[in-house]
């Protein structure tokens, strides 16, 4: 006797949520870049893992690197480092507003709004956040 096993499954719905997510994707995507703002954001470990492109026109290339490698004055450096430090420790959005001077453009008013990630299961994995010039 011959006989043929098989198995067969309903996929419609797995697909119907990459659908979903792909379209999430996009518009996050589409915020992320097209916001007037400088966005980031930063590890667990305090590292740029994904700026915008106004963020990159201003600072250059950060990513993978920590404030204070990208920030020459130490005193705005520590504003950042100080702030995602809070952010971590309190898993809270915090803000900060500073002004300095930038070369070529004299002074420069900001104001730093910055987010924790956090899993549902309260994993701290970095922040997002936007400097609003």
């Amino acid at each position: 006797m011959i006989g043929i096993e098989g198995f067969l499954k309903d996929i419609d719905s797995q697909k119907k949520a990459i659908e979903n997510l792909h379209a999430s994707e996009a518009r996050f995507r589409a915020l992320f870049e097209n916001l007037p703002y400088e966005v980031f954001g930063i590890t667990s470990d305090g590292r740029y893992h994904e700026v915008n492109r106004r963020f990159s026109k201003n600072w250059g290339n950060v990513l993978n690197k920590r404030p204070d490698e990208v920030i020459n004055e130490k005193k705005i450096s520590g504003i950042f480092v100080d702030l995602f430090q809070k952010v971590m420790k309190n898993h809270t959005t915090m803000r900060h507003e500073f002004d300095f001077e930038r070369k070529g453009n004299g002074v420069v008013y900001y104001s730093t709004i910055m987010s924790p990630v956090i899993t549902s299961d309260t994993k701290f994995l970095g922040a997002v956040g936007l400097n609003i010039d």
